[in-house]
């Protein structure tokens, strides 16, 4: 069975821990690798990074009026 939570994956035989921030042979990569990754294969990595943002924001808006005011 393949499970996906990282902190259980961690402790794989098989886990290859990242050397930096661009590592492309690591079992966990980072966002901006992701970033960089869509970019070279011709996405609008931009545009899909401000989708993220809106989908974000869209998904707070709904519960903003119950949220506690500090």
């Amino acid at each position: 069975m393949h499970l996906t939570n990282y902190a259980i994956n961690k402790h794989s035989d098989e886990y290859v821990a990242p050397t930096g921030a661009d590592d492309p042979n690591a079992s966990k990569r980072s966002t901006k690798w992701l970033l960089s990754h869509l970019a070279a294969e011709g996405h609008d990595a931009e545009a899909i990074w401000a989708e993220i943002g809106d989908v974000c924001v869209k998904t707070l808006v709904p519960i903003a009026p119950s949220l506690a005011h500090v």
